[in-house]
């Protein structure tokens, strides 16, 4: 994997397949894929359920003198 990525200019040569030297193989093997993939579907059979809302963000306060 570690040639593979080398010779496709891939940083890190780690020899790790992660999601860009996955991409690259496919791109090298011509695999095709559909251009959308659902990861979550929700099926209602009462009324429309609409955009989710955004997520509540909340941070937690930095202390000095603690590791991050």
């Amino acid at each position: 994997m570690a040639a593979f990525q080398d010779a496709h200019g891939l940083d890190p040569v780690d020899g790790v397949p992660g999601p860009e030297t996955r991409a690259a193989v496919d791109l090298a093997l011509s695999n095709k894929y559909p251009p959308l993939w659902w990861s979550h579907l929700a099926v209602s059979d009462g009324d429309w359920l609409g955009p989710a809302s955004a997520p509540e963000v909340r941070r937690a306060p930095l202390v000095p003198g603690l590791p991050l």
